[in-house]
């Protein structure tokens, strides 16, 4: 691995969304740094009492083809194909506009145009205070949510106007833009119940106003081929999600887990892949349903925790730290322990179930990590006909953050939250072209509640050769710039090895059970702790057990 420099930085600190561009501000100063010559491009001169109460630092979104429309597009198989959805028009790359705001002030910077600034003084009115601020559909907007969630206010940052929707429920889950599109889907509570809005953009006209068949919801996502709006239901309402199509009509209700029996403990966790053909769903039971771009066939994933795990087609991986306090990855061949927490029975909200779900660029690898085993992830492959378990990182501390590349289809980063230890600046790093993950120490100091964060940055050349995977890492007071040289991968290559491989296991199975297949049948449910055979329809591997429902 290969780092920069170390550079001036503040919890203030993000890349472009293209990739192009490093935004920190340093005491008065917005500096933007290139991210390929590490050289500085601008430095703005920003009010210093209004740069000492900034708490907002966001990039305008970046507008670009998705990886696995642009990978598979020259195909016939290409899930886009399969699911209609409209090719995106030629991306120009920009750099884009860059904000920052305070609790009332919204300032914004075009990288482009060294005179041009926009400021919204008393964005929320001057009733209250703001809660949010993002960019809207494009860069040409600003959606600001005022505290106490009384109203949600677009501003147009080409005619100057404002558009206000009051009610929203939530400051930052409460909406979602539509792809190609840029309809904005808003979930408000303006009584005793949810109503979701559709809004045209960029007028924000309602396009769609109906009530939602949610008791409470908790989050709404559009498709990332923009066919379906996906609304979820709290824990205490049970389990609840529901998908309507683009023009507000419900479609399905999914209310309980795939294997499962009851509603179980609800929903925590909502995740659509890349290429809208797989959604997600984690439960506070452990459990993850995943759904295929038919939204119909489910498959059941349950992280079952033996006292022991023995390795049988899986790669496990564990951390260990040596005396002097450097870190590798061991491959395990024996059972081994998987360290797990508690719920205090006194909390109110335990860290139970699933947290995250991730998918990769090519929605081939699914990343999931539970709060009952908050060191570990688990790597899925989800691409053929029955998902396997490809490995499992076993860490000595909790994990903090864990991301997919977005453009290399294997390659995920994984941080740790950071421990007491010397060397306690590094990220992980696994590919599924490597024989075991990485670790990659970070030259910074080690500083007490620095709380750093390392991100993905894009890459703005897609022709590099090899292809590099560039992150930024940075704390409270520096930053750094680290790339590493990956694998040359083909997309199309892993998709199609994996519907070779998922149609000889299919022959295998067929051969096994009779004539009988194990997908798109009811199975038996699988209770905690349970596992079964090949013969009942399920697939164990000594961690992970899937069902066919």
């Amino acid at each position: 691995m290969q780092t920069s420099q170390v550079f001036k930085a503040s919890t203030l600190c993000a890349p472009s969304p293209d990739g192009t561009l490093v935004a920190a501000l340093i005491s008065s100063k917005l500096i933007l740094r290139s991210t390929s010559s590490w050289e500085v491009v601008r430095s703005i001169t920003v009010n210093p009492d209004f740069a000492s109460r900034v708490q907002y630092l966001q990039w305008s979104p970046y507008d670009s083809p998705s990886e696995e429309e642009h990978a598979l597009s020259s195909t016939e198989d290409s899930l886009f194909d399969v699911l209609g959805a409209p090719h995106s028009p030629t991306y120009s790359p920009s750099m884009g506009r860059v904000l920052l705001a305070d609790e009332n002030t919204v300032r914004v910077w075009d990288t482009r145009d060294p005179q041009w600034l926009a400021t919204i003084e008393n964005a929320c009115g001057g009733l209250c205070k703001i809660a949010n601020v993002e960019f809207g559909g494009s860069e040409d907007e600003v959606i600001v949510f005022s505290e106490n969630g009384l109203k949600v206010t677009v501003w147009s940052l080409v005619t100057g106007r404002n558009y206000e929707i009051k009610d929203p429920k939530f400051s930052k889950r409460a909406h979602t833009y539509r792809p190609r599109t840029g309809q904005c889907a808003l979930l408000t509570r303006p009584a005793a119940h949810d109503v979701i809005t559709i809004h045209d953009h960029p007028t924000y006209r309602i396009f769609k106003y109906f009530m939602s068949a949610t008791t409470d919801a908790q989050g709404l996502k559009w498709s990332p081929c923009g066919r379906w709006l996906t609304v979820w239901d709290s824990a205490a309402s049970g389990y609840k999600l529901v998908i309507y199509t683009a023009d507000g009509h419900m479609f399905r209700v999914i209310s309980s887990p795939a294997g499962g029996t009851g509603a179980g403990l609800g929903i925590k966790t909502v995740q659509w892949s890349p290429s809208a053909s797989h959604l997600a769903i984690g439960d506070y039971a452990n459990r993850v349903s995943v759904l295929d771009h038919t939204i119909s066939t489910k498959v059941h994933i349950q992280l079952e925790h033996p006292d022991t795990l023995v390795p049988k087609r899986v790669a496990i991986f564990q951390e260990q730290v040596s005396p002097t306090q450097q870190r590798n990855y061991v491959s395990l061949f024996s059972p081994s322990f998987v360290p797990s927490s508690t719920p205090n029975p006194g909390d109110p909200n335990p860290k139970i179930g699933i947290s995250t779900l991730a998918f990769s660029c090519t929605s081939q690898f699914l990343a999931v990590v539970s709060d009952l085993f908050p060191s570990t992830v688990w790597i899925f492959d989800i691409a053929q006909s029955r998902p396997r378990t490809v490995a499992l990182l076993i860490h000595t501390s909790p994990l903090k953050q864990i991301a997919w590349h977005p453009t290399i289809p294997d390659l995920l980063l994984l941080q740790c939250a950071q421990d007491d230890s010397v060397n306690a600046n590094v990220v992980y790093l696994w590919s599924d072209a490597w024989d075991r993950p990485r670790i990659f120490p970070i030259p910074l100091d080690q500083r007490p509640g620095s709380k750093p964060t390392a991100r993905w940055i894009r890459p703005n050349d897609s022709h590099g050769t090899p292809p590099t995977a560039t992150l930024l890492y940075s704390d409270a007071t520096s930053y750094v710039i680290a790339s590493i040289e990956v694998e040359p991968h083909d997309p199309r290559l892993t998709v199609f090895q994996a519907k070779a491989r998922a149609d000889d296991e299919r022959k295998l199975s067929l051969n096994t059970h009779e004539g009988k297949e194990n997908m798109g049948t009811e199975v038996s449910p699988v209770g905690p702790g349970k596992t079964d055979d090949l013969t009942s329809g399920l697939v164990t591997d000594g961690m992970g057990v899937f069902a066919g429902y």
